[in-house]
């Protein structure tokens, strides 16, 4: 039987897991989404939707700027779209 100590612990688990994974690539994506290449940016993301087993918000958080191209921004949104775990 499942009890609440279990589902904090499994909580706790993948904020930790979040949290690492922020810290990794927060400043790489900035560069990235603003610099990269399309499959860069595409590659990134199944990198990190199969790092936390499918268990990520991937989002742009606040880094859609003036210097993000629309094609990198365009990879971002398809990319999470389109992956299935």
């Amino acid at each position: 039987m499942t009890t609440n100590l279990d589902i904090v612990n499994a909580a706790v688990s993948l904020i930790i897991k979040a949290a690492l994974l922020a810290a990794r690539f927060s400043g790489r994506a900035r560069k990235q989404l603003s610099f990269g290449t399309a499959q860069e940016i595409i590659d990134q993301v199944v990198r990190n939707i199969e790092a936390t087993e499918g268990r990520i918000m991937i989002g742009s958080s606040t880094e859609i700027n003036n210097e993000v191209p629309l094609k990198n921004y365009l990879a971002l949104h398809e990319a999470v779209l389109g992956y299935r775990y």
